[in-house]
């Protein structure tokens, strides 16, 4: 597992992977477990290894649910966040939970959980059971999924806390106790919200906006109807289906836009997982007037060991493609393929990217499949995305990676408070800016 793993993973020298030290660090858990037959152990030890690699394409599936009951069963009954100005403030609370019942207001400032200073707290929390299945590409990623494993624990744990209230001076404190919910039930953590597909998910969807405003939401690219089918598709079924589920409605869509000379357009790719590359630069073309370069793609050769450039892609414009003001909105959970819109938005002269956070930051070819007793697969890429100068674009290097917003929607009291009463303060933003655009 180790060799063909450190062999065939694509970005050890790009995030200086030292496969040694984890080689020492976690086989004598995986030969202890073994020895002793404790499957507890070895699905501990393989998570652990798996998020040592700081990438959102490495990962592992498996039978981790006892773990994530357990250690997810519990939910505090408040959701926290830091603020651009360095305070924790709860911005929703449970109305009928401890915390509300102990005095915890809307907007209360954190400073104490479990009797440590809550940057403290956080930083010490472990996120190795948190729900995600892959890895954790960014520092900044990494913060906000302490935050959200922060306020979830075993149920009925308790912990005491110290705040203050909005409308208060004074220091108070309080005890919580984790109570007992059905993982799936749990508030979702508005800031890192993934997109959840179901059977109503529609691929892509459009309209214009009460302000005027273009707006088209991608869920994924690629189409749904394929995913998880035992049926194979051949390519040219595949391209049909491809064509109705997004160009066709893509192309009705910039017809819409244009014809009601709307003053811009807003691409929301907030939570999307990706899909597939050709797909996106295809999509991207409806917004370019002339041919952009979007990237190498490399891919590991079991002869050489090696990754060479296995093929090209190009965004071309579309006859029909709309040319003004552009805006992709992106959160954390949009990922993969999905950051490649973000990228290529980024370089429109009239493009930007707008958002809490910026993106993923796991640009990488997936592929790479191990599969290992008791059931478990480490999954992981085998290729890079290189730009033009034949470098590693989008992934992680140091903690730092992605497509960054630009402008950045302002982590302040305010806008977290109105996420907290519903309101898109992400979408609302980018509105505001592109009608001010140029004013």
């Amino acid at each position: 597992m180790h060799s063909t793993f450190s062999k065939e993973y694509a970005f050890t020298k790009w995030k200086k992977i030292d496969w040694e030290s984890l080689r020492k660090k976690h086989l004598p858990q995986v030969e202890e477990a073994e020895k002793n037959k404790d499957i507890n152990l070895f699905a501990t030890s393989l998570k652990e290894y798996t998020l040592s690699i700081p990438d959102g394409h490495v990962g592992i599936d498996g039978n981790f649910s006892h773990f994530l009951k357990y250690y997810n069963g519990g939910f505090f009954e408040l959701l926290t966040i830091k603020l651009d100005d360095g305070r924790y403030i709860a911005f929703d609370i449970n109305n009928e939970g401890s915390a509300a019942k102990s005095g915890i207001k809307l907007g209360a400032e954190i400073l104490k959980w479990n009797n440590k200073p809550i940057d403290e707290a956080v930083n010490n929390t472990s996120i190795l059971w948190s729900q995600l299945s892959g890895g954790i590409a960014k520092n900044s990623f990494r913060q906000q999924i302490k935050v959200m494993q922060l306020i979830r624990g075993v149920a009925n744990e308790k912990i005491n806390i110290e705040y203050i209230n909005p409308d208060d001076t004074k220091i108070k404190k309080a005890v919580l106790t984790a109570k007992k919910m059905d993982m799936n039930k749990m508030t979702k953590y508005p800031f890192t919200v993934p997109v959840i597909l179901t059977k109503d998910t529609k691929e892509l969807t459009y309209k214009i906006l009460p302000s005027g405003v273009g707006y088209i939401r991608i869920n994924i690219l690629l189409p749904l109807e394929v995913l998880g089918r035992k049926k194979s598709f051949t390519h040219k079924e595949f391209e049909k289906i491809v064509k109705r589920v997004f160009y066709d409605k893509m192309e009705d869509a910039i017809r819409l836009f244009n014809k009601n000379n709307v003053p811009g357009v807003i691409v929301d790719i907030r939570g999307n997982g990706g899909g597939a590359d050709p797909l996106t630069a295809e999509l991207c073309g409806y917004f370019f007037d002339k041919p952009s370069f979007y990237e190498y793609e490399t891919h590991y050769n079991p002869k050489t060991g090696r990754f060479p450039i296995a093929d090209e892609l190009w965004i071309k414009p579309k006859t029909i493609r709309f040319t003004g003001n552009v805006i992709a909105l992106v959160n954390l959970m949009t990922a993969s393929s999905a950051e490649g819109i973000a990228m290529a938005v980024r370089r429109l002269k009239k493009g930007n990217v707008v958002g809490f956070f910026g993106t993923n930051g796991s640009f990488g070819m997936t592929g790479g499949v191990i599969k290992i007793p008791n059931n478990f697969t480490i999954y992981f890429p085998i290729g890079q995305s290189l730009n033009i100068n034949k470098i590693i674009q989008i992934d992680s290097k140091n903690g730092k990676g992605g497509i960054d917003p630009d402008p950045r929607v302002p982590l302040t009291f305010e806008n977290v408070l109105k996420v907290s009463k519903g309101e898109d303060v992400i979408l609302k933003f980018a509105e505001n800016f592109m009608l001010n655009k140029g004013k």
